[in-house]
């Protein structure tokens, strides 16, 4: 096996070790990708809509803070309340993050949501936060890491380096 699949095989098994949801949206609003973390909260999703995904709803959320990412290409942190897969309330954080591409459109978003119940923000930064982004700083296709911890959940944003071609960042995010 080359550098480059070995390389691939790590970044993806990272992504799917990563214990906070993780999820990759297009201006559609539909979901492109998810890590295991992410499905095992609110399912199997890719094909289908955010809003339906953890919210169960049939439009869109009205403010949208995904549309809002990609109209501005800021970074937002948001508190919802959705459902998980079982149809049980889930309260938490979610942060927004635009994924550009060499010119600086902006081809998707990212989120990263951990729900940690109960567990003050030392905690969820201890045990949670700090693990991530030490893993996700190995990746080298990776600009940026910032991270929010609050009681019962870690947030973190991921910025992909600017040289990484439109073509694959997909495929970056899938892996």
């Amino acid at each position: 096996m080359n550098e480059i699949n070995q390389h691939n095989i790590l970044r993806a098994r990272i992504f799917d070790e990563i214990p906070s949801g993780v999820v990759v949206l297009d201006r559609s609003l539909t979901v492109v990708d998810h890590n295991r973390a992410f499905s095992s909260i609110f399912g199997e999703s890719e094909g289908k809509r955010c809003y339906r995904v953890t919210r169960n709803q049939q439009k869109k959320c009205s403010p949208c803070p995904a549309m809002a990412t990609f109209e501005d290409g800021r970074r937002r942190v948001i508190e919802q309340n959705g459902f998980d897969r079982d149809g049980r309330p889930v309260h938490y954080l979610m942060h927004v993050t635009p994924i550009t591409d060499s010119q600086g459109k902006i081809r998707h978003v990212a989120t990263i949501t951990t729900v940690f119940p109960g567990a003050d923000p030392a905690r969820v930064e201890a045990l949670v936060t700090a693990k991530i982004e030490t893993e996700l700083r190995t990746i080298p296709e990776i600009a940026e890491v910032s991270s929010t911890s609050a009681t019962g959940i870690s947030v973190i944003s991921v910025e992909l380096i600017e040289t990484v071609p439109p073509e694959t960042i997909e495929q970056l995010w899938a892996q």
